[in-house]
């Protein structure tokens, strides 16, 4: 009987030999390819993060040249008749203050002021149609003007009142919802600690617009009253 035929041993440590080469060859490679990849992505890491620290310090650069003109005009209003206005029709005729403001700044999303009984008195521009659904805004209006006013019988009254381009009333909606205490808000409390400074708040969403921006506030020169404007980030 014959017997099958057997590979030489010589060939079979060979072919171990060839397997072996190129398991390591196989492992090699994958280091390397490891390696690379590592290399490469801290290295993209690495440029994201200078990148990104590069345009924060642009960012901030161009948000506080954009922010000046606002610093500005707090101090005008501040020291104008608006502050000193004690009652509800007396503010309203002392609007062409922050009327102008808003249409000499585009990037300012809000000009009011705030008294020290908790009366509150703001100008909106309805340029963006999300900030006009917000707000119901009537066709043709331009600006909203928003009140809060405590009466003699110690109520609190919230009124919208809607304006054109020239400022004339359109609209007049009392709004038992709306009960605004500006002096419950950052803004208002660290203008009253600082007089004499321009603040700037951390950013939050607006009450009326839920839009994410920041307040500058700063206490007027003439009163009690703080005045405050508000930047959309998306305005910027």
């Amino acid at each position: 009987m014959n017997h099958p035929l057997r590979v030489p041993r010589h060939f079979r440590i060979r072919v171990h030999i060839a397997v072996l080469t190129m398991a390591c060859m196989g492992l090699v490679a994958l280091l390397l390819i490891g390696l690379g990849w590592v290399a490469t992505t801290q290295r993209l890491v690495q440029d994201t993060g200078q990148r990104a620290a590069r345009d924060t310090v642009v960012l901030s650069q161009q948000i506080r040249l954009q922010l000046t003109p606002a610093q500005g005009a707090l101090r005008h209003i501040g020291a104008g008749r608006l502050p000193l206005a004690t009652d509800e029709s007396s503010r309203l005729h002392a609007l062409d203050a922050l009327l102008g403001e808003l249409r000499a700044n585009p990037l300012e999303a809000a000009v009011y002021v705030a008294y020290p009984n908790g009366d509150f008195v703001l100008v909106r521009p309805l340029r963006l149609d999300v900030v006009r659904q917000s707000v119901a805004a009537p066709e043709g209006a331009e600006f909203l003007v928003q009140t809060v006013t405590q009466q003699p019988d110690g109520r609190r009254l919230g009124r919208y009142r809607f304006l054109d381009q020239a400022g004339n009333l359109q609209e007049v909606h009392d709004r038992a919802d709306y009960q605004y205490d500006p002096r419950t808000r950052p803004w208002y409390a660290v203008a009253r600690q600082q007089p004499g400074v321009v603040q700037l708040t951390q950013p939050y969403r607006f009450a009326t617009t839920q839009r994410l921006g920041v307040t500058l506030s700063k206490q007027s020169a003439t009163a009690d009253a703080v005045v405050g404007i508000d930047v959309a980030f998306d305005d910027l």
